[in-house]
Formats: C-alpha cells, sequence, structure tokens
C-alpha cells in the first residue's frame, strides 16, 4: 500500500512539474512577452508622433526656475510655465534678452523674476539658489543653460572651448542643482530636470567636449534618480535633438550642414513639459534620432570607429569647429 501510495505522490509531482514547465511557464512568458511588446509598441508610436503619456501626473509645479532661459528651450519653457500662471525664475547672462522674455512672462500674468547670472560662479550660485528657495518655495529646477563649439569665438582655441564646454555644461548645471537637493530632502517633493541631449548618447567625433558634458548628466540623473526617490524628489534628464535655439542657429551658419528630424521650440517644450509631468526618467526626442543614437552607442568600439571613418568625420578637420 506504502508503494502505491509513493507512487501515487510520485505521479502527482511529476503531472505538476510537467503543467508547469509545459503550460503554465510557457503561458505566463507568452503572456508577458505580448505586455512587453504591446507597451513598447504604444510608446515608440507615441514617441514617433511627437507625443508624451496621455495622463497628467500629480505635480503640478508652482513655482520653476530656469536656467539658460533667454533663449531656445529655455525661453519656450519660460513662456509655456508663464501662461500656467507659475512664478518663473529667470536665469540668464544676456540681459536685454532676458528682460524680454521677463516681459513676455510678465504679459501672460505670470509673476517673473529675471537673475543675470554666470552659472559657472559657484558661490554666486549656491547663495542665490538658498536666496531664491527660501523666498519662492522652488518646485522645479530646469538646469538648461549650455554652451557648444559652435556658440563660441571662433578665435578660440581648442583648450579654452574645451575648457568652457564643461564649465558650463556640467559644473554650471551642479552649480545650479546641488544647492537646493537639502532643501527638496526635507521637504519631501521637488523637481529636477537637466538638459542633456542625444550626443550625450553618441555623436560623430567633432564635438567631443559638448558630447562629453551631456554623457555625464546622462549619468548623474541615472544615479541621483534612484537616491533621491526616496524623500520623493523627482529627477529626470531630457535628452532633445535638434531644436530651433541660439545653437542651432549658430550651427547652420557656421557649418551649413543639414539637422535631421529637426523641431520646433514650441514642440520640443510641449514634449518636455509633459514628460516632467509624467515623471519619464529620460525626455529623450524625435524617436528616430533617439533610437539610432541609442543603438550605436552599445555597438562595439570597433564598429563604432568603423562607422566614424566611413562618415569621414575625421577628415579635414576644422579646428575652429571643434568643440
Amino acid at each position: 500500500m506504502g508503494a502505491v501510495s509513493d507512487m501515487w505522490a510520485t505521479l502527482k509531482t511529476m503531472l505538476m512539474l510537467f503543467l508547469v514547465s509545459h503550460v503554465s511557464f510557457p503561458l505566463a512568458t507568452i503572456v508577458a512577452v505580448v505586455l512587453f511588446v504591446y507597451a513598447v509598441g504604444r510608446k515608440i508610436l507615441r514617441m514617433s508622433k511627437g507625443l508624451s503619456d496621455e495622463e497628467d501626473g500629480q505635480f503640478r509645479p508652482q513655482s520653476v526656475l530656469i536656467t539658460g532661459a533667454s533663449s531656445g528651450i529655455g525661453e519656450g519653457l519660460a513662456l509655456s510655465y508663464a501662461k500656467d500662471k507659475c512664478t518663473v525664475i529667470l536665469f540668464g547672462r544676456d540681459k536685454a534678452r532676458l528682460d524680454k522674455v521677463t516681459k513676455a512672462c510678465t504679459a501672460l500674468g505670470a509673476t517673473a523674476i529675471p537673475v543675470i547670472a554666470d552659472v559657472t560662479d559657484e558661490k554666486f550660485m549656491s547663495a542665490k539658489m538658498k536666496e531664491l528657495d527660501e523666498q519662492y518655495k522652488i518646485d522645479l529646477v530646469i538646469a538648461n543653460a549650455g554652451v557648444t563649439g559652435n556658440t563660441l569665438p571662433e578665435n578660440m582655441s581648442f583648450e579654452q572651448k574645451t575648457q568652457q564646454i564643461l564649465r558650463t555644461n556640467i559644473q554650471g548645471c551642479f552649480n545650479t542643482v546641488l544647492p537646493i537637493i537639502e532643501s527638496f530632502k526635507n521637504r519631501g517633493s521637488g523637481q529636477i530636470a537637466m538638459i542633456s541631449s542625444l550626443s550625450g548618447l553618441m555623436d560623430f567625433p567633432k564635438s567631443p567636449a559638448y558630447s562629453a558634458s551631456k554623457a555625464s548628466l546622462i549619468t548623474y540623473c541615472r544615479d541621483m534618480r534612484d537616491i533621491l526617490r526616496h524623500y520623493n524628489v523627482r529627477v529626470n534628464v531630457v535628452l532633445p535633438g535638434f531644436v530651433r535655439s541660439a545653437m542651432t542657429d549658430a550651427r547652420t551658419k557656421r557649418t551649413g550642414s543639414s539637422m535631421p528630424f529637426f523641431w520646433e521650440t514650441e514642440r520640443a517644450v510641449n514634449y518636455i513639459k509633459a514628460g516632467l509631468r509624467n515623471n519619464e526618467s529620460v525626455i529623450a526626442f524625435p524617436f528616430p534620432m533617439y533610437f539610432a543614437c541609442y543603438f550605436a552607442s552599445v555597438l562595439p568600439p570597433v564598429i563604432q570607429e568603423t562607422l566614424h571613418r566611413i562618415a569621414n568625420f575625421n577628415k579635414n578637420t576644422n579646428w575652429n569647429r571643434i568643440g
């Protein structure tokens, strides 16, 4: 009787293992794959149309600080948040252009505070950021200020351009967000967005300093997002492609080269704002360029170098255009 009982128990175990291995597990795998493909397909479709998720997140900033607010994406974001009747704190170096943006924001019914500042000045930025946060209780900081080799004077040497790009694009961003982090942690709320670039994923070797500076922001935001989520602080990185700005205008003027999948500022601003509302970790656009840059970034170095040689970007290099 005991032998029969043991045999029956063995048969039940074998039957259960068969069902799990040949039915349940494959079925669960198929369902998981279908759901994954659906989610990815839906996201790709919306990104290809320049749209973000339809749902609005719960975080609605009342006070927004933007560096590099006197032109391009920074100006577009300033005007858009002004339409939402947010208090907008605008950092810029060009007083005339900054005053123009400030007046436009005020005309939209917003409280606009212009700040003439050099984001590379660590002491000034630290004191000013803490002062403004104490006065206006900043909800959202957008570190947007940045430069490329094309926006710097042609008589600057390669070394000078490299140093200036790294100071502005990396140290300038850190000078903007670091003074505010402790306040956000203590309040248990807040959002930090850094404007990087698709060049930070992959770029042809004519802008090494710019690409390196933007790549560092991607890495920093990825890690800080995981750290600060425990304090209910949002961290997002924005990876634009070619968007109308002083940078792209300067690029067109100096190089005359085309810019594929070019976006107008308003379209980019709407996409960025939707991504920030929905707390997307990476807000990258346009999708075709994002896909190409991401795919190229994971290729083996030997293949990347071959692509560079085929593209002939290393021949007859004009050092005045490198940065």
